[in-house]
């Protein structure tokens, strides 16, 4: 979903009126447990690019929505494409986020997410710890890493690995090992 600001319109209220756009859509959905991943960026006038997901469907009409966006923040200009599902589909939305605006692009101004698990892990400290694993490591090969546990492949550094399902873990070929974890 990208939601934008008017001309004359004032982009440091964009979060907040983010936040007030989740919870109308809260109330008109009936889901309460809508997880997001959004960027604030300063294109145009400044524009949030957001995912949202929740345990069910989040569909909500786009007029709807624009009518909303119009309501709470002055701008009538809002994009939504529904995710539907498969691996295929989740890469290439990773690596559309990552090329577009976490690898060097001008336009990042903020990013932010719910606070509570995605894909059942606590997503901050996983990313803090996959970091730390792949230290020295180039910066595509870490994307593509990311990318293969994203899909919730088994994603392997020395004797430690992780994927979404199990966490970190030593593999049993290296149950003898006695190296720290990579984030230690």
């Amino acid at each position: 979903m990208d939601l934008t600001t008017a001309n004359g319109g004032d982009p440091s209220k964009l979060s907040d009126h983010y936040e007030e756009l989740i919870r109308r859509i809260k109330r008109k959905t009936g889901v309460e447990d809508i997880q997001y991943w959004k960027m604030t960026t300063c294109e145009g006038n400044g524009v949030i690019h957001a995912i949202l997901a929740g345990n069910v469907s989040l569909y909500v009409d786009q007029k709807w929505l624009s009518e909303e966006w119009e309501k709470i923040h002055g701008a009538i200009i809002v994009y939504v494409k529904r995710y539907r599902g498969g691996s295929l589909s989740r890469g290439r939305v990773s690596r559309y986020l990552v090329s577009q605006y976490m690898s060097g692009q001008d336009a990042q101004a903020h990013v932010s997410w719910t606070w509570k698990t995605t894909f059942n892990v606590p997503i901050v400290k996983f990313w803090k710890q996959f970091k730390a694993a792949s230290r020295g490591l180039h910066i595509k090969k870490i994307v593509k890493y990311w990318d293969r546990l994203i899909r919730d492949e088994v994603v392997e550094f020395g004797p430690w690995a992780c994927s979404l399902a199990r966490g970190w873990y030593v593999l049993p070929e290296w149950e003898w090992a006695t190296e720290a974890p990579p984030w230690a």
